[in-house]
């Protein structure tokens, strides 16, 4: 009589052999399917744990000749096909039930769990965190998660006393991760050799204050009427933060008459805009790790955004203010009648932040490690914003932090980037690098974000140093060195 056990080596060799029958570029997988068959012949006596091998070896096989793992060459039809786009086609496919309107939040909900998942298997999170990661509210997150369940690329668990969802597979999330930004752009521009337009999802977009400035007031590199009319095709939205809006309202700290900025305040209104709190990023990082940790539960990303502008600046509000229903101009001029240094530059900020340099540079090599230097920093900010202390050392309570990028990340990449400038003996940092580093802290909540080319570079080779040791860090996707590179790649 056959026995279940008998049947595992010949499933893996199937396995295998349909592997290398699909393109070369899978010669490996296959190989390692034929290693896990012999082991299997040989070694794996226990019927339970030869079991789960054959039958993660026959999924990941099938899924694998399923998609393209690599370029498939398929010669009846004569078409070449990629991972990416047989990825790009299942979410798609998934997204297909769902209005335009919520697509982008349904793709949220995707990412976020992808981002959280952990490499040794699928991670189950409970539906107010994920909804709290994507920005969305519970009931919304509940309605799409039900829709995209019965794509069959999401598991959503309902019962009496909790909520819970996870992806349906452990390689979905390195494969979403890897393939956002073709996700995203094969979804949003027009395919130009078939002159069909691929269905559109939303995007929160962030610039800087130049490339703000230069589409607002000087129509470049596109005109505010085309990236309106833009924005408005694909459900998007560009990201207002305080400040790439404190840098645009500058002129009101110099006594320059406020009808021109109060001009280009009304322009940028004409947009489909979102806010974001950019300031209190790291700290509420921090104040969510600490609750993750003193609870021995995993960290989930904090919500940053916020209603309108005067919400991004730290600090209470009058209850009355929040009242008021008030246009983004009138509440700028509102602040500026009050103390019109809100907006002046960073200029005065410069000598002492090259001295901070210049110190920095001068300990020896061996004893400015990122890592080591790291509790200082986690300190620091416990001991300003008077965030409750983890139960443990504070050491352990910033190694555990440390050891995944995904945790306190806006936090993480901006600490990362400073000391690649640090490294740079010969790059002398200026006023402007305060404002780029409160950007770069919001990288992790935006699909898109323009930095000038200096910081991208060093933002770049932090992003790639991340992945080495969380591949779920997919930031590579949403960096650009201007508006232009990005509209028109």
């Amino acid at each position: 009589m056959e026995t279940r056990d008998s049947q595992i080596v010949p499933s893996l060799l199937r396995a295998a052999a349909r592997l290398r029958n699909v393109t070369w570029a899978t010669t490996t997988s296959a190989l390692i399917i034929t290693i896990g068959a012999s082991v299997a012949s040989v070694a794996l006596k226990q019927h339970e744990l030869a079991s789960v091998l054959a039958s993660v070896a026959v999924g990941v096989a099938a899924v694998l000749a399923a998609v393209g793992y690599g370029a498939i060459y398929q010669r009846e039809k004569k078409v070449e096909s990629t991972l990416e786009d047989q990825v790009v086609k299942i979410v798609s496919e998934s997204l297909e039930a769902i209005l335009l309107s919520r697509r982008k939040a349904a793709l949220d909900l995707l990412f976020a769990l992808a981002e959280t998942s952990e490499a040794s298997g699928v991670r189950v999170l409970s539906l107010p965190s994920l909804a709290s990661a994507a920005g969305i509210s519970v009931d919304e997150a509940r309605e799409l998660l039900e829709k995209l369940q019965q794509s069959g690329i999401v598991v959503y668990k309902r019962t009496t006393n909790e909520e819970s969802v996870s992806l349906a597979h452990t390689f979905l999330a390195n494969l979403l991760l890897e393939s956002r930004k073709r996700i995203l752009h094969d979804l949003l521009y027009k395919d130009q050799t078939t002159n069909q337009t691929q269905t559109p999802l939303s995007l929160k977009i962030l610039l800087d204050s130049k490339d703000l400035i230069n589409v607002v007031e000087h129509d470049r590199p596109i005109k505010l009427d085309e990236l309106r009319a833009y924005l408005h095709q694909h459900h998007s939205s560009i990201v207002l933060t305080f400040n790439n809006i404190r840098e645009l309202a500058a002129p009101l700290a110099q006594g320059i008459n406020p009808l021109r900025v109060r001009s280009l305040l009304q322009r940028v209104e004409t947009l489909p805009v979102s806010y974001l709190a950019d300031p209190t990023i790291p700290q509420e990082e921090v104040k969510q790790a600490v609750r993750a940790f003193n609870s021995g539960t995993e960290y989930t990303p904090i919500n940053p955004w916020v209603s309108r502008w005067d919400e991004t600046i730290p600090g209470p509000r009058p209850d009355v203010a929040k009242m008021l229903i008030l246009r983004l101009d009138e509440i700028v001029l509102d602040i500026a009648r009050e103390d019109a240094t809100v907006f002046a530059t960073f200029g005065s900020y410069e000598p002492n932040l090259r001295k901070q340099f210049e110190n920095d540079r001068s300990i020896p090599t061996h004893l400015r490690v990122p890592e080591k230097n790291f509790p200082k920093v986690i300190s620091r900010f416990i001991e300003q914003y008077k965030i409750d202390e983890p139960v443990k050392p504070i050491e352990e309570f910033s190694a555990w932090v440390y050891e995944d990028p995904r945790r306190c990340p806006g936090l993480r990449l901006g600490y990362e980037v400073f000391h690649e400038l640090l490294k740079n003996v010969g790059d002398k940092p200026d006023a402007s690098d305060i404002p780029d580093y409160s950007q770069i802290n919001a990288i992790p909540y935006v699909d898109v974000a323009t930095l000038d080319r200096r910081m991208y570079g060093y933002c770049s080779n932090v992003i790639r140093k991340l992945q080495t040791i969380q591949s779920a860090i997919d930031y590579a996707n949403r960096i650009f060195p201007s508006l232009e590179a990005f509209l028109f790649p």
